[in-house]
């Protein structure tokens, strides 16, 4: 059984079919006027005939007559199987029926690529979102944990009054703030924009302002 071609082969040969058509094509015109120049000097060449010979009734005479307008009967048999000829190349049923082809087959292979990859790609995804969330409780857990390891320190000491603890400020992500690129909402937090951007547009808009 014949193996099947790949979709780069058929694009090969639709591209070296495409090459041969423009050679042809090529080759039929320059038959063309070659043929074209050939019927009007025969032509001419034939009115002067008759004109020079036009009490000449010899044989010679019009078999010479004859010749010529048989040369010009075959030249222009010839232009017009030249000219249908190219008019079978406008429209080149081998070429169309392999860019058919081609269409058909990276339809399959687009859709094939799209299902293969697909179900690792959303797995990978889903530890990704999982990773995010987890570094999210961290930073819950980080922020926290200052206040936490103060009261607790206190606590066992027996410095109970914890209103008159002088908890100490530390640097906190705004995460509502997205007003310019570095703002900390726009750093580091997963927006419904960001998400609309890539999927449909394919892109990470990093200097994004509202």
């Amino acid at each position: 059984m014949a193996k099947e071609k790949t979709l780069d082969q058929h694009v090969t040969e639709y591209k070296e079919l495409v090459v041969k058509h423009h050679d042809s094509k090529k080759v039929l015109d320059e038959k063309q006027t070659e043929l074209e120049s050939k019927l009007a000097d025969l032509k001419a060449e034939l009115e002067q005939q008759q004109h020079a010979a036009l009490l000449d009734l010899s044989d010679d005479s019009l078999k010479k007559d004859a010749q010529i307008k048989k040369e010009i009967a075959d030249t222009e048999m010839l232009l017009a199987t030249v000219k249908d000829r190219k008019q079978k190349l406008v429209f080149p049923v081998e070429i169309n029926a392999k860019r058919d082809a081609i269409f058909e087959e990276v339809k399959r292979e687009a859709v094939q690529e799209y299902d293969d990859r697909l179900p690792a790609l959303l797995e990978e995804i889903s530890a990704a979102k999982a990773a995010y969330i987890s570094k999210l409780i961290e930073y819950h857990d980080l922020k926290h944990g200052v206040y936490k390891k103060i009261k607790d320190t206190c606590a066992e000491v027996g410095k109970t009054n914890l209103e008159t603890i002088d908890l100490p400020a530390v640097a906190e992500v705004d995460w509502q703030n997205r007003s310019h690129h570095t703002a900390s909402g726009h750093k580091y937090i997963v927006s419904e924009f960001d998400v609309e951007q890539a999927l449909t547009q394919g892109k990470i808009d990093t200097f994004f302002t509202r």
